[in-house]
């Protein structure tokens, strides 16, 4: 049976999101003082990081579905 490998790059993790403020977008790794704390040093919101690095992630995932609805790609017609 093969293991799934969680942590390879560019798949299952988005790099500083847990260290990114989902409030105000600041990112310091000493916002990370606990494991399970975040607090923002720039504008003071303090959450459960994994619920912080959650939001930054949905919003990361936002963004790239609204820019593939966007695609500027040209429709061809089959004919």
């Amino acid at each position: 049976m093969r293991r799934l490998r969680l942590r390879q790059p560019g798949r299952g993790s988005v790099p500083g999101a847990s260290q990114q403020c989902c409030e105000c977008g600041y990112t310091d790794i000493r916002d990370r003082a606990l494991q399970a704390r975040f607090r923002c040093r720039s504008c003071g919101v303090v959450a459960h990081a994994d619920l912080n690095a959650s939001r930054n992630i949905a919003r990361k995932g936002d963004v790239a579905w609204a820019a593939g609805r966007e695609s500027r790609v040209p429709v061809t017609s089959r004919r």
